[in-house]
């Protein structure tokens, strides 16, 4: 059974969500070809992979007014996508300057407010950080240890883990 991820996308957002989605993911499947933001093999019904991610997540989660930081956000994935769907308070921090870049261009064409932080997490220093989320950027331990400077006990973590690696690492 072959997966239309894309239909997935379209049953859970709303008409403009995935307009926007859509505008997302032209945007970064042309400029992936150019400088390599995500994988040079990334199809277009693998990127709708990653944004199912961001939309479960969302889902999940349902604090669209707390503070969200995605930790190694590459090009937006997942934050972005928890930001289309209506979070307020997103944080992208992502050490190479392409994807960031890319990142801030994308926010400002389209009119989005998030703050695109390009440097280490090290380097970050963020107050009430509510959900920190994290998609394959390290494992769970280094993870915990490099945000420990910005999270508090009501700081959630959301890690996304295929079974495998969480096992390994637990």
């Amino acid at each position: 059974m072959v997966l239309n991820f894309k239909s997935i996308v379209k049953e859970n957002v709303s008409r403009e969500t995935f307009d926007l989605i859509n505008k997302y993911v032209d945007s970064l499947l042309f400029w992936n070809k150019k400088i390599n933001l995500v994988s040079k093999n990334l199809s277009q019904d693998d990127l709708y992979g990653h944004i199912l991610d961001g939309i479960f997540a969302a889902d999940i989660i349902q604090n669209y007014d707390k503070s969200l930081i995605d930790i190694g956000s590459g090009a937006g994935l997942p934050g972005m996508i928890m930001l289309f769907i209506g979070y307020q308070n997103v944080y992208l921090v992502e050490k190479n300057k392409k994807k960031a870049s890319f990142m801030t261009e994308f926010l400002a064409q389209n009119n989005l407010i998030a703050k695109v932080i390009n440097q280490k997490i090290e380097s970050v220093y963020l107050k009430d950080v509510d959900i920190i989320i994290s998609k394959a950027m390290t494992d769970i331990d280094s993870l915990l240890s490099l945000t420990k400077h910005i999270s508090q006990s009501k700081t959630s973590f959301f890690l996304f883990k295929d079974h495998n690696q969480f096992f390994r690492e637990l």
